[in-house]
């Protein structure tokens, strides 16, 4: 079957046009994608603002973090107890907070540092602190550290503090850790 020329011209002239078409669509993607990525991270910096001063609202000037509180915290994650116990000797809070709202004693229980744990334990670090960080006894349970486990739950750790409404019974169960299992029941722990 042979086409005509006037018929191939139309014919062409219309795949002309959709190809015209789909280039221009293209370009106004390549301009919309550029617009995102322009105007984007303008409006997280904005809302990253925001909640910065949702938190300072929130936050308790007492439990606000300082150069040398830091200073603790940052000893205590890494198990450094010569500074930790510098610091202490020096006045620093042994519940002294970071920006997360975790105590040195999370930080410490969450690392496996168990001589850390024994020494802030030693200086009256609270078990149970009130704040939006992990307390320290689920730090110690989600790493499967069961004698920094121990030591927090003779220390009157609560064995049923929840943490977005799940106990640390509840989540070691998911983990694994039998040990920690039957040391949390031992001691009242409820799902």
């Amino acid at each position: 079957m042979k086409i005509g020329i006037a018929k191939r011209r139309d014919i062409k002239s219309g795949m002309f046009v959709k190809l015209k078409e789909k280039i221009m669509n293209k370009k106004q993607l390549v301009i919309c994608l550029l617009a995102v990525v322009i105007f984007l991270p303008g409006c997280k910096k904005q809302e990253d603002a925001k909640t910065t001063a949702a938190a300072e609202e929130k936050s308790i000037p007492s439990q606000a973090p300082s150069g040398d509180d830091k200073g603790l915290i940052s000893a205590a994650s890494n198990g450094d107890v010569v500074k930790v116990k510098a610091l202490l000797k020096e006045g620093v809070k042994v519940n002294a907070r970071n920006a997360e709202g975790d105590t040195a004693l999370t930080m410490a229980a969450m690392k496996g540092h168990t001589d850390t744990v024994k020494l802030l334990l030693e200086a009256g670090a609270d078990v149970n602190p009130k704040s939006e960080g992990a307390p320290p006894l689920t730090a110690a349970v989600m790493k499967g550290h069961t004698d920094i486990v121990k030591l927090l739950l003779e220390a009157g750790a609560d064995v049923n503090a929840k943490i977005n409404g799940r106990t640390a019974l509840y989540m070691v169960s998911e983990k694994g850790h039998t040990e920690i299992v039957n040391l949390l029941k031992k001691y009242g722990a409820k799902e």
